[in-house]
């Protein structure tokens, strides 16, 4: 059976998913694109698959920075704070893409989007650092436990 391994790759597709589903049931009923309108039990997909994407493709960044730069976490989340805020810029002003669920709040000032309650627009910020962290968790328990069951037992 293969082993479930964070420096393969497996353990950030699934922190990236798990968060995602977490986040997308908890605010499923602040979703409503009338674009995309595929749900999976009660919620959007839409949402659900942007924010596993995204997250996944942090990781990558993060790894990169990781290799050429010192302190990837700080550098890693500026970049997603920036990315965060372009993209979904872009997606309101230019692609058209709305939220009909959250279109009654107010936006971030100066780029007019991220239309959505305070408490979400924090979680929008969160999500990159706490995805980060879960990941960096998983990848110092994986560590220690390889480095352990490499260390020949006293007992023997």
């Amino acid at each position: 059976m293969k082993k479930f391994s964070v420096e393969k790759g497996n353990a950030p597709y699934a922190v990236a998913v798990l968060l995602s589903g977490c986040w997308i049931y908890l605010t499923r009923h602040q979703y409503a694109y009338t674009q995309f309108p595929l749900t999976l039990a009660g919620s959007k997909l839409f949402p659900f698959v942007a924010w596993s994407v995204s997250l996944i493709l942090l990781f990558s960044l993060y790894r990169s920075i990781e290799r050429h730069l010192q302190r990837p976490f700080l550098i890693t989340v500026l970049c997603y704070w920036i990315l965060l805020i372009l993209l979904e810029a872009v997606a309101y002003n230019v692609l058209g893409i709305r939220n009909a669920g959250t279109e009654a709040y107010r936006g971030l000032p100066l780029c007019e989007c991220l239309h959505a309650p305070l408490w979400m627009q924090a979680g929008y910020f969160l999500m990159g650092p706490l995805y980060l962290l879960c990941v960096d968790a998983m990848r110092r328990l994986t560590s220690r436990h390889s480095a352990q069951s490499t260390t020949p037992s006293a007992n023997i």
